[in-house]
């Protein structure tokens, strides 16, 4: 017979949060200014991309003979869409973005 083992619960992460205010000179706003305004380019080039790679990967796989079910919807967990191969098999897929604990890693990605 196994035994059974106390319960246990796993402590919160440690970390620090420091919250202030920053007084910077009026070249310290405009190098903070500029480097913001660099980074969000970056970002929005970077969801374009992916946003590209989606259309395509759905052209792809609707030439595949696979079929949404549905329109994206959005869950409790985050976004949600059903699709069906040609055989009848239902696969969900789910980005988990508001519950992200809940989804399952990538292999050799690093845990958070």
């Amino acid at each position: 017979m196994r035994s059974i083992y106390e319960p246990f619960v796993v402590a919160r992460p440690a970390g620090a949060r420091i919250r202030t205010r920053l007084r910077l000179s009026a070249a310290d706003q405009a190098v903070v200014r500029t480097v913001g305004e660099h980074l969000g380019g970056l970002a929005g080039a970077d969801l374009a991309w992916r946003c590209r790679l989606g259309q395509a990967a759905g052209a792809a796989l609707a030439a595949a003979g696979v079929a949404l079910l549905g329109e994206p919807r959005e869950l409790r967990t985050g976004w949600v869409v059903e699709v069906a191969d040609p055989w009848g098999n239902v696969i969900g897929l789910t980005d988990y973005r508001h519950t992200p604990e809940r989804a399952r890693r990538r292999a050799g990605a690093p845990a958070s």
